[in-house]
């Protein structure tokens, strides 16, 4: 518009004035109107320029205060609104100088593998316990302050003796199974026979040599040889009972239980006192892990819901008369 308005201009000042200004007053409107269209390009090759920037988006940084009270309240409204903290080096000295762990992620371990010696026995039980140490287990279950002697007693046993566990550095041997132990211990007790066919003295003995092996944080194998006294053919066979608790991952422990009759020598009721010690070993350990459960929950507990108990059990439900077994036939 500038520019029709200087042309009817110059019009006007050539009909007055001649060709002479005419002239000199077209030079100026000229470079005033390169100057313009100079300018005009510039600003459209500038708007251009910024409205690609719009178009790739733009980023925001940024910078707390040298405050800790700023770094605090950006922590929390960060923390509440994504679920995450702030934490910066000043944050990590500080906690370096006043004692406090700061937390590292841990790897996964790998579970320790099924015992060998089991695959040979008889299972008694499986059973899983969550947000357990191979630790908890040992101290509820065998230590010497266990309750493992309260219970033989609850059972109805008398004239007992648990002695304190031994300690070898050489171990002691298992005769069934030739491992090597560094604990060792005898349980003694009598009880009172309860069999329909009474055949014998009232009451029969029982001595227990158990052998204990505890690798650290990841096994821990409890070998117990049963024999007994004041029972018919008792001489003739030991049962071997033995219990590990292994690692599962790095919080989890699984304990798997069996039984296996040893015969030192040949008897006509084999078979059926094999099959009857079987079937009273069961209910006898399922309610011996029972109490040790019961131990560790005492005095454990876990955030997260505490101990958790998963079981694997054999289908068959196995149950007699105690004692029957020796003379049913």
């Amino acid at each position: 518009s500038h520019l029709m308005s200087l042309e009817r201009l110059l019009g006007s000042l050539d009909f007055h004035n001649g060709s002479a200004m005419r002239s000199d007053v077209k030079d100026w409107t000229m470079r005033a109107e390169k100057f313009v269209k100079d300018f005009r390009a510039r600003r459209i090759s500038e708007m251009k320029e910024r409205d690609s920037e719009f178009d790739v988006g733009f980023s925001l940084g940024l910078y707390l205060e040298d405050s800790t009270d700023v770094k605090e309240l950006v922590s929390l409204v960060v923390a509440d609104e994504d679920g995450i903290a702030i934490e910066d080096e000043e944050t990590e000295q500080q906690a370096s100088i006043e004692g406090e762990e700061i937390p590292e992620v841990t790897d996964i371990l790998p579970d320790v593998p099924p015992d060998i010696v089991m695959s040979r026995m008889e299972p008694i039980f499986t059973k899983k316990l969550k947000n357990v140490s191979i630790e908890d287990y040992y101290t509820a279950g065998w230590a010497d302050h266990a309750p493992y002697r309260p219970w033989l007693e609850k059972k109805g046993s008398f004239d007992l003796l648990v002695s304190d566990w031994d300690f070898s550095e050489s171990g002691f041997e298992n005769p069934w199974s030739n491992e090597t132990f560094p604990q060792k211990r005898i349980v003694k007790f009598k009880f009172n026979r309860t069999t329909h066919l009474y055949i014998g003295p009232p009451v029969a003995g029982v001595t227990q040599t158990q052998y204990c092996l505890k690798d650290g944080n990841d096994k821990c194998v409890l070998m117990m040889t049963v024999e007994m006294d004041g029972i018919p053919y008792s001489d003739s066979f030991a049962v071997e009972v033995r219990w590990v608790a292994r690692r599962i991952g790095n919080r989890d422990i699984v304990i798997d239980a069996g039984v296996f009759v040893r015969f030192m020598k040949s008897n006509m009721f084999a078979n059926k006192i094999k099959n009857g010690a079987l079937s009273e070993t069961k209910p006898i350990h399922l309610d011996l892990f029972d109490v040790i459960k019961e131990a560790i929950s005492s005095v454990k507990y876990d955030a997260n819901g505490g101990m958790e108990v998963d079981s694997e059990e054999p289908d068959e439900e196995l149950t007699s008369d105690s004692e029957s077994i020796y003379f049913e036939g």
